[in-house]
């Protein structure tokens, strides 16, 4: 009976240092992601908001600019009463500027934000088009496929 109660407060102890120390690293990542979108300015910086919808399902979003581009596709999500940018991955923009992807929209809102690699005159565009081919395809985590939270 002793020996079960110290390996249990041993493996509680292993387990919440190694929650407040993930948990440490996760807002730092969060920190210096809003330090790096803060500091690109407004023409390399844009979002795009999806109100949420009763057909949820894979679209794609097209973000358009003056040159061709590479650039972070992240989703603010919210972390302990602070908004966030959770970066989902990077997408190369085409020869015609026009950089697709495809990914998971369901009933709930979102908000997207893209973080250019360059600098654009006009600003960066970016909208639903499911006219052009994505080069990349985010799938829905698996929380997002389950009713309620779709």
């Amino acid at each position: 009976m002793l020996a079960t109660l110290v390996i249990v407060s041993v493996l509680a102890v292993v387990f919440a240092s190694a929650a407040i120390f993930f948990g440490k690293e996760l807002l730092q990542k969060f920190r210096l992601l809003d330090e790096f979108v803060e500091a690109s300015g407004p023409k390399t910086v844009r979002t795009f908001y999806w109100p949420g919808s009763n057909k949820p399902g894979m679209k794609t979003i097209a973000v358009r600019g003056d040159h061709p581009f590479t650039m972070l596709v992240g989703v603010k999500v919210g972390a302990l009463g602070k908004t966030r940018i959770d970066p989902l991955g990077v997408v190369k923009s085409s020869s015609i500027c026009v950089a697709a992807f495809r990914t998971y929209l369901g009933h709930g809102e979102a908000t997207f934000v893209f973080v250019s690699s360059t600098h654009h005159e006009k600003g960066l565009d970016a909208g639903l088009d499911e006219m052009f081919i994505p080069s990349k395809t985010f799938p829905p985590h698996w929380y997002q496929r389950w009713g309620p939270l779709s």
